[in-house]
């Protein structure tokens, strides 16, 4: 008797753990072709498995002539460079000289682009907190400052879809948005955690992946939090040449965490 209900019982939870493993795989299918219908509805290409059409073009150093501007042109981005150009990122060769007020930015200069006898600001006002506005947790003991970029798709796409992917993670973390966002095609929320002079690194590094990576910039919002004994700090970062190094993420990150010995 005590045999068969062994038997019986071992039969049930084998049976349990295989329709829990078909439900689950089941699902994880299901999930993966509604993605990828919606990449070909949303960003208009016929590529699956995410935002590939955006990033196979990614300029090369030995392309010269050839903007990163106007690759976007050649994706059909118009948009999101006038949206860019709105924010005061600058996605040109390098060849225009803006003169923007320091003071109006916590710290002056954020990046650079182009060579050293053209070197055009960028992203001066992106990324950019205000001091005296923000909010405290109940313990004031970190403040966060909410949407400090917002993609131009990220409004519609949080009306169009049921889910956001909401996320936090530290400066030295953010070149994993590069391959998570390319196979996300729902809005993005990301919280960045900013003291000290990572809330420079920060700015630099957002500032090049929204302008290297369509399918982050579209889509995204960002928030930067700080605790209040490393209030941010802002540096005089540099990324020269940065339309021909949009194909390297990881490098670029690597080179700007250098500025933390600066704490």
């Amino acid at each position: 008797m005590v045999q068969m209900l062994c038997k019986v019982w071992g039969l049930g939870m084998f049976s349990i753990v295989a329709l829990t493993t078909s439900n689950i795989l089941l699902t994880l299918r299901l999930m993966r072709g509604r993605a990828d219908s919606m990449v070909d509805q949303v960003l208009g290409t016929g590529s699956a498995g995410g935002c590939g059409g955006a990033t196979n073009h990614v300029p090369h150093h030995a392309e010269g002539a050839a903007t990163w501007s106007a690759t976007l042109r050649r994706q059909n981005h118009s948009e999101y460079i006038t949206f860019l150009r709105g924010a005061a990122i600058n996605t040109g060769d390098g060849s225009d000289i803006h003169g923007v007020n320091s003071d109006q930015v916590l710290g002056g200069d954020v990046a650079w682009q182009g060579d050293d006898k053209t070197k055009t600001q960028l992203g001066q006002h992106t990324f950019r907190i205000d001091m005296y506005k923000g909010r405290w947790d109940s313990r004031r003991k970190y403040k966060s400052h909410d949407h400090v970029f917002t993609g131009p798709r990220y409004a519609h796409l949080s009306s169009q879809q049921p889910m956001c992917l909401a996320t936090q993670t530290s400066v030295d973390r953010l070149f994993w948005l590069t391959q998570q966002a390319r196979h996300w095609t729902a809005p993005m929320s990301v919280a960045v955690f900013t003291p000290d002079v990572e809330y420079a690194i920060a700015r630099a590094y957002l500032t090049y992946l929204v302008t290297c990576f369509p399918y982050i910039g579209e889509k995204a919002t960002f928030h930067f939090t700080y605790p209040s004994d490393h209030l941010p700090k802002d540096l005089p970062i540099l990324i020269n040449n940065l339309e021909t190094k949009c194909d390297q993420p990881l490098a670029v990150l690597k080179e700007l965490l250098k500025h933390r010995n600066n704490k």
